[in-house]
């Protein structure tokens, strides 16, 4: 999370008053970083249940209503993508333009297919190809991290700390990835 949102629940819970430093108001790193301390410090002398509930009480709650795509911004998707392909022995990705469409007009859109070895990866859409490109590379991670559009809302509360998670298949570690299971996930 940034330093923005957990400064944000740090200044609610009232640790701008508790915090003893050179500038005031404090600024939102020292506040985020106070958080983060308490947090670890819940861990320390309560244990990480308590700790979990903290975080399900307090931060948890600042993502309802928000876009888990809009949280999750990298700055380049691409140099990820090729990076994790590099990583387990495949090449880097190709795009390749798909179609397009309104090429001299305001409404251009062009698709834009990533492949590696020769394999298809997945697609996207933009108003450049380059826009385009980014896209798809997004698209392609959020296959590979299993996150999807249709993906269920955060449960808080009694709720959430009373979900059966017994039937939940956490996917595999960055160590645990293969280049197989990379492929496997970019075609579903």
């Amino acid at each position: 999370m940034s330093d923005e949102v957990l400064s944000h629940v740090s200044l609610n819970i009232g640790t701008s008053d508790l915090i003893f430093c050179a500038e005031y108001p404090p600024e939102n790193s020292t506040l985020a970083t106070s958080l983060k301390a308490i947090i670890g410090s819940i861990v320390t002398e309560s244990g990480v249940p308590r700790a979990e509930n903290f975080v399900l009480d307090f931060i948890c709650p600042q993502l309802i209503g928000k876009d888990v795509f809009e949280i999750w911004d990298l700055e380049n998707p691409l140099d990820v993508l090729n990076e994790i392909l590099l990583r387990h022995g495949l090449e880097e990705c190709e795009p390749r333009l798909i179609f397009e469409s309104g090429r001299n007009s305001i409404e251009a859109i062009y698709h834009v297919g990533l492949y590696s070895n020769r394999e298809y990866l997945g697609r996207g859409p933009g108003e450049t190809i380059t826009v385009a490109v980014e896209m798809a590379a997004y698209n392609v991670l959020r296959k590979f991290f299993g996150i999807h559009d249709s993906e269920r809302p955060l449960y808080f509360g009694d709720k959430a700390r009373s979900m059966d998670l017994s039937s939940y298949k956490s996917p595999p570690s960055l160590n645990e990835w293969s280049a197989k299971y990379l492929l496997e996930n970019s075609k579903t």
